[in-house]
């Protein structure tokens, strides 16, 4: 990702409208809404929003017929218009995630620097 984010946002998406639809495309109409809900209130265009594929798998779980009455997801608008979209649990993983590591590279810095401290008195104390 070279383009920096513009705009982040949590939403809840409604897909109750997905019930209109006969059976057998409510799935297919459960993408459609996230789709054109995004695209809407991130001001862009629908062929400029990417759904993450874990998020389509979420919504396709239980089959074409039963999609979820609602969806949280999280939505990031880059630069160039683009709208990347991902479930909202995936998100926070990934925050917790990125947490984590940077505590352990803070972790790895301290402990080094004695270490290192060490190393030099060892050859001071072994030329004498």
């Amino acid at each position: 990702m070279s383009a920096l984010a513009v705009l982040e946002r949590v939403y809840t998406i409604p897909l109750r409208k997905a019930k209109a639809a006969p059976r057998y495309k409510r799935a297919k109409k459960a993408a459609k809404l996230v789709r054109e809900f995004i695209a809407r209130h991130m001001k862009t265009n629908e062929d400029l929003v990417w759904i993450d594929p874990r998020l389509n798998e979420f919504i396709w779980q239980r089959g074409a017929e039963k999609p979820p009455a609602r969806i949280r997801v999280f939505a990031r608008k880059l630069d160039d218009g683009t709208v990347e979209v991902k479930l909202y649990e995936d998100y926070v993983k990934d925050q917790q995630k990125m947490a984590e590591e940077t505590e352990k590279e803070k972790e790895e810095i301290l402990t080094e620097q004695p270490t290192e401290v060490k190393k030099e008195e060892d050859t001071e104390s072994s030329k004498e």
